[in-house]
């Protein structure tokens, strides 16, 4: 739609979408960028944090720490009535790296 009303570069365009479907926007420069956490990452995160629980390093308990590997030390936050760990800031998708993740999802 902006491009056919003229509007690239007059209008930013943002949104939540996957790479896949941002893609033609950002490599045409209708969109500057978009973030998303990368699930590749929040596997990897979800894995350790799996063996953590399993192996009894961790509890699920407010507070409780671990190591995940290359994304470093988590920690066990409250979250409502539960817990979550958090993967951190999500990934900056660009003109530089969306062709290599469109095809990923």
């Amino acid at each position: 739609m902006l491009t056919d009303k003229g509007l690239k570069g007059k209008v930013q365009l943002t949104g939540l979408g996957l790479p896949s479907e941002m893609a033609e926007y950002i490599e045409s420069g209708v969109c500057q960028w978009m973030y998303l956490w990368n699930p590749l990452d929040v596997g990897y995160l979800a894995g350790y944090a799996a063996d953590g629980l399993v192996k009894g390093k961790i509890t699920g308990k407010v507070g409780d720490k671990f190591v995940a590997g290359k994304l470093g030390e988590k920690k066990v936050i409250a979250d409502g009535e539960g817990t979550q760990v958090m993967l951190g800031d999500p990934f900056k998708f660009d003109a530089k790296n969306i062709g290599e993740w469109k095809s990923v999802y």
